[in-house]
């Protein structure tokens, strides 16, 4: 079981024996309720945190006993805010150097974090993410590396936060938010280097009503990619056909596939070619694209008019391809058949 007080909220400040008569007083007067038995050649020492918020308790429930269980519903009902809690513990007293140390590291961390809260305001505990948008220009979806993890001989250290828990709900959006962030930038990459100049992938043309066709592509990369999302617009060329673009539609016989409009004879139908593929992901919402560009109110209606039309454009190529299906057009047929049994049937005497 962890219990976590989050340091935007938590003051915490390491006390070792020695820092000062008060400090010392103290550790007489509590070390034999805390730490009952100190072993030789160890110093008693304790973390001190003035809460003003109700921390975190992150326990797996699954796998606790029922003494365990107990002592975390009595820990659920305590109130910690404004009231001091105390970490009891004990280190070699060889090490006290390496705890002075830590507690100096501790201290300046803990008062930077703090700071940068207070002067920025309740904006949870990823204010240095929000500060520091990522350039649009960015190579890499990466933030600025954030200055107190840097040690006194310019080594950065990164952190490793395993933990399947989120601190609440702020921590929640901001941890997905972030991960949604790297997750396109990533996918914008992948596809640019996917869809290169010069790059050729496998095709297939497939007559899907007049003048209506499905190119159904293969991607040409050595491990599997996911497909470019639907409603994408990509621009294409085929050697001794042209160019042309269109819209990426899901494909039942490649990766994905590509509905255009094309003047292609009908002896093309079923043939395979080579394909160069021109594609630009935009992940964005429809909305935050017209917001962000700030159009005129009449390019807003031309992009509205412009989503309408692909929308109409799917379910007509959805309706036709239904109405050409063999097995649509059996199915049907039997059943107006039993149709007509069943009613042939109701009229016997």
């Amino acid at each position: 079981m962890r219990m976590i007080f989050p340091a935007t909220h938590t003051p915490i400040y390491l006390v070792v024996r020695g820092d000062s008569k008060k400090s010392d007083a103290f550790i007489e007067a509590n070390q034999d309720a805390a730490l009952p038995d100190v072993k030789g050649g160890y110093t008693v020492c304790f973390f001190e945190l003035n809460p003003s918020s109700e921390p975190v308790i992150a326990a797996p429930v699954a796998k606790s006993t029922p003494e365990d269980l107990r002592k975390l519903e009595d820990i659920e009902e305590m109130k910690f805010s404004g009231k001091k809690v105390f970490v009891w513990f004990m280190v070699p007293t060889k090490a006290l150097d390496a705890v002075q140390k830590m507690k100096n590291y501790m201290h300046k961390i803990v008062n930077h974090v703090r700071d940068a809260f207070q002067t920025a305001g309740d904006q949870g505990e990823f204010w240095f993410a929000e500060q520091n948008p990522i350039p649009k220009d960015a190579v890499t979806a990466r933030r600025p590396k954030m200055p107190w993890l840097f040690d006194e001989n310019g080594n950065y250290t990164t952190l490793d936060t395993p933990d399947p828990f989120f601190l609440d709900d702020r921590d929640r959006r901001s941890k997905l938010v972030e991960a949604s962030i790297i997750e396109r930038h990533h996918m914008v990459n992948m596809y640019d280097v996917l869809f290169r100049p010069g790059k050729e992938h496998e095709a297939t043309l497939e007559l899907a009503a007049v003048s209506q066709w499905k190119i159904h592509i293969w991607m040409n990369s050595p491990d599997q990619k996911p497909a470019p999302p639907e409603g994408n617009r990509a621009k294409y060329k085929i050697q001794g056909l042209g160019e042309g673009d269109g819209l990426c539609i899901a494909s039942s016989l490649a990766d994905f596939a590509i509905l255009t409009s094309a003047p292609f004879t009908s002896d093309w139908n079923g043939k395979t070619c080579k394909i160069e593929l021109a594609l630009k992901l935009n992940l964005k919402s429809i909305l935050g694209q017209i917001l962000e560009e700030k159009q005129k109110w009449e390019e807003t209606l031309n992009i509205i008019q412009e989503v309408r039309g692909f929308m109409a454009d799917v379910v007509k190529f959805h309706r036709q391809s239904v109405v050409d299906d063999s097995r649509t057009q059996s199915r049907g047929k039997e059943w107006l058949k039993s149709l007509g049994r069943k009613a042939r049937r109701s009229a016997e005497p």
